[in-house]
């Protein structure tokens, strides 16, 4: 039975999980007025930075964007997380994609969703999709409470790591992203398929005569 691994923000939905949330939180009063600024002048701050030196901004944002939820208690903000899944992520699901998921639970495949994102949320993209593994960036929890810190963020080569520990023959694998930030794991997988793929994924795939996927 071969591993099929999903990647979700711009594979499985239109758009990133991260700025959904945002964007919910914002609009609900859980951050401040100011707060969506602070991230747009961080995220160009790490973008600039990247151009100098190694510097993998997506984790710093996504730290940057979680910091809120300091001392939230957990079973306060899964209400929030249901209700980002259900009005912001569901009607944003990329319908031709889901279509090719629930085709290889038809043939029985071992499907696992492997994100950036943070588990709650992409557990219950899971949970509506019928797949119970999942992989994505651990938010840390004491006593009930978000710490507002990420403790173990899914990027690259954490991708790749993650997704060897699952399968003991990626050659045999399946791999669905947009983004060439997953190209380690791409380059892996036995497999790959390209889905809407962002402008230097593609010329990689055009390269390597790799299936494109266009919705």
């Amino acid at each position: 039975m071969p591993k099929v691994f999903f990647d979700v923000d711009g594979t499985i939905i239109h758009g990133r999980t991260q700025m959904i949330a945002l964007s919910h939180l914002w609009k609900k009063h859980q951050v401040s007025f100011f707060f969506p600024i602070k991230i747009l002048f961080g995220a160009i701050k790490y973008k600039i930075l990247s151009f100098f030196q190694e510097v993998e901004f997506i984790p710093q944002i996504m730290q940057d964007i979680y910091s809120c939820l300091e001392g939230k208690d957990v079973s306060e903000v899964e209400k929030f997380w249901e209700e980002i899944f259900q009005t912001k992520i569901k009607p944003k699901m990329i319908q031709k994609t889901i279509q090719i998921l629930k085709q290889h639970q038809k043939q029985e495949d071992e499907i696992i969703l492997i994100s950036t994102s943070i588990e709650p949320l992409i557990k219950l993209i899971g949970d509506y999709l019928g797949i119970d593994k999942i992989i994505a960036s651990k938010l840390e929890i004491n006593k009930g409470k978000y710490t507002g810190q990420i403790t173990h963020a899914i990027h690259k080569e954490e991708k790749l790591k993650a997704a060897k520990d699952l399968s003991d023959n990626l050659k045999q694998s399946f791999f669905y992203t947009n983004s060439y930030s997953d190209i380690s794991l791409l380059e892996q997988a036995g497999r790959p398929v390209a889905v809407n793929p962002d402008y230097k994924l593609r010329k990689k795939v055009q390269k390597e005569n790799w299936p494109i996927l266009n919705f």
